[in-house]
């Protein structure tokens, strides 16, 4: 990480001004490498008027602190459910983090670790240079992440989140990724928390720290794997054979605390039983849930309470992602229907 400008970050604060809400956004930023405009409203603006939200945005690519694209309205996830007949909106964008973004997080001591700074991708203000080519992919990955936030922040029980695209796992001795998740989601649960500190509704408790279960705490950690059905099956396979060699050497518990769930999103039809095949050769009778993209989204709980099932097991079992939290999607229901996305006088910006 270059070192951080504090002058120009001072600069940049006395500009911008203390602003808790915008630097959730590049707090959000950082951590998915670039989020759509409709993900940034609904996470960090859920309170406040879509302009509100626009005008804020605005400023934070004015003072160079966010980089911004436009999107083709095909490269986005459920573009293709765009109802017929009607026009579709502007044309999207997507935003993302500046260096400079990064060095005012810094000196706003935004971040409880600094070393997650260092974690963060940025990309230039003007000419940010995103890959075309795997933005579709990327985008139905930031999608799975953001919904999977959205609804566990609402949760009382969950008392971190953490979140990073492209996670390596382990670099083997060349220096080279031996393992990259296409994301990490970690949730911390607390089964004896009676209730929450008050706080506005679009926070997200972001928890970068390694937790392992110990009294009343648990964590889920979700390695999420998206297929697009472009790679061969025999990489699925090679995936679910490191994926075994890892957990049997407990390297998971070693860096994350615990084990890690693969999570493996694929597109409808012939492909997830294909994947599923590959997966009980590579990893007989090992962990692992496969869902398509039409049913890893519950319709009101989001991506953590989609319809998931077992990729070893023959036939195939329903299960749910939270499951070893002891949690059903009734206690969900119950325990998230108090969630506000504000409190007075949170909508100021």
């Amino acid at each position: 990480m270059p070192a951080i400008d504090l002058a120009a970050a001072g600069a940049l604060h006395a500009r911008v001004g203390p602003s808790a809400r915008a630097a959730e956004v590049l707090r959000l930023l950082g951590r998915l490498e670039f989020v759509g405009t409709h993900w940034l409203r609904a996470l960090i603006f859920p309170d406040c008027h879509r302009v509100t939200a626009w005008r804020a945005l605005e400023m934070l690519h004015a003072q160079r602190l966010v980089w911004r694209a436009g999107v083709a309205p095909d490269k986005l996830p459920g573009a293709m459910r765009w109802p017929r007949g009607q026009a579709l909106p502007d044309r999207p964008h997507i935003y993302g983090l500046t260096p400079a973004g990064r060095d005012w997080l810094a000196a706003q001591g935004a971040e409880p670790d600094p070393r997650v700074l260092e974690t963060f991708v940025v990309r230039d203000h003007a000419k940010p240079e995103v890959k075309t080519a795997q933005l579709a992919h990327d985008l139905l990955v930031v999608d799975w992440c953001a919904s999977a936030i959205d609804h566990a922040r609402r949760c009382p029980l969950v008392t971190g989140i953490r979140c990073r695209l492209e996670y390596v796992s382990l670099i083997d001795e060349r220096g080279q990724a031996y393992q990259r998740f296409d994301a990490l989601v970690v949730l911390t649960f607390d089964a004896g928390r009676d209730e929450r500190q008050a706080q506005p509704g679009w926070r997200i408790p972001w928890d970068d720290q390694v937790r392992r279960d110990a009294g009343t705490v648990r964590a889920v950690r979700l390695a999420i794997e998206l297929d697009r059905g472009t790679e061969k099956l025999a990489t699925l396979m090679a995936k679910a054979i490191t994926y075994a060699q890892l957990t049997g050497i407990g390297h998971y518990t070693a860096t994350l605390g615990g084990p890690a769930l693969p999570v493996v999103i694929a597109p409808p039809g012939r492909r997830g039983p294909q994947i599923a095949h590959e997966w009980r050769d590579g990893w007989p009778g090992g962990a692992g849930v496969i869902s398509s993209f039409t049913h890893a989204r519950h319709p009101q709980h989001g991506a953590l309470w989609g319809r998931y099932y077992t990729l070893t097991d023959a036939p195939a079992r329903q299960v749910d992602l939270l499951a070893e939290t002891g949690l059903t999607l009734g206690d969900w229901t119950q325990l998230t229907a108090a969630w506000q996305p504000g409190l007075p006088g949170t909508q100021q910006l």
